[in-house]
């Protein structure tokens, strides 16, 4: 089952590159309308809004290049899951949303039986 990423990032150019990987990589990108195994936000000034309407969703914010580690301490005491500075290479990304995959899978498993 490919993981439903809801990619809400306002730069175009951005926005098409990494749909285009996603997509190749096997995950589905999916729209606001429909409920998400993961977002992915490129303003950390809506992540209250996702927040509210998608709960429990992990979000994986991508910062601006400008961002330090106090707007990076911020995003993260708001909820979000982790935080990547633009530019960063594609293979980056993949680390954080193979974790949240991983971490959703094992919170539906359930504990090892003993």
């Amino acid at each position: 089952m490919s993981t439903a990423l809801l990619l809400a990032e306002p730069q175009a150019d951005t926005r098409g590159f990494l749909e285009r990987h996603l997509t190749n990589d096997g995950f589905h990108v999916v729209d606001a309308e429909t409920r998400p195994d993961l977002v992915l936000l490129g303003d950390t000034a809506a992540l209250d809004a996702y927040r509210a309407r998608h709960g429990d969703v992990p979000v994986i914010v991508l910062g601006e290049p400008e961002s330090d580690t106090v707007d990076r301490v911020r995003a993260l005491d708001r909820g979000c899951d982790d935080f990547l500075a633009k530019p960063f290479a594609y293979e980056e990304l993949l680390g954080p949303i193979s974790q949240n995959r991983e971490r959703e899978v094992a919170h539906f498993a359930g504990p090892f039986p003993s």
